[in-house]
């Protein structure tokens, strides 16, 4: 505080001018920034940049995470949707080792392959890796799929009748 008081003494005059003499700490004909200005404002950005990017890359996975069991359910909806609509069985095969699963009809002719990343692992709970919906939207098993990712795991719950499910983490 008292060097910052020293220093507005040496740059302003008595009538709150401008000092024009040598005591002013940069000459008249240069403009710019110090060397020691300019450290110091890289130094705040870098600390900023430091605390900033972990969170980006935290963020980044947990988004990735929301749209692959988003996309999921859609898959699962869209399963049900196409077995009401066409009166037919259709099934949803996962494939871990793939990393894939895919929809496929009674003919078994493929609607849906969908691959996914390595960093998710589908495991069997109490249903086995085929789920199939009758024509009228049901499923005639029921259990569990377990979602595993680096940061969570996720519970698939398939309820016998009506074909609804729920996606909980555990």
């Amino acid at each position: 505080l008292r060097l910052l008081r020293f220093l507005e003494a040496l740059k302003w005059g008595p009538y709150g001018r401008l000092r024009r003499d040598k005591m002013s700490i940069r000459p008249n004909n240069q403009q710019g920034y110090t060397l020691i200005e300019l450290a110091i404002v890289i130094t705040i950005f870098s600390i900023i940049a430091l605390v900033l990017v972990p969170s980006f890359a935290s963020l980044s996975e947990t988004k990735s995470i929301d749209h692959f069991i988003a996309q999921l359910e859609e898959d699962i909806y869209f399963a049900q949707a196409s077995a009401l609509s066409q009166g037919r069985k259709i099934c949803i095969h996962l494939q871990p080792q793939n990393s894939l699963y895919k929809i496929t009809g009674d003919s078994s002719e493929t609607l849906v392959e969908r691959k996914y990343s390595k960093d998710f692992k589908i495991e069997k709970g109490t249903l086995n890796l085929q789920l199939c919906f009758t024509s009228n939207g049901n499923v005639p098993n029921f259990g569990t799929w377990i979602v595993r990712t680096k940061k969570e795991s996720y519970k698939l719950t398939f309820y016998i009748g009506k074909g609804r499910f729920n996606v909980s983490k555990l």
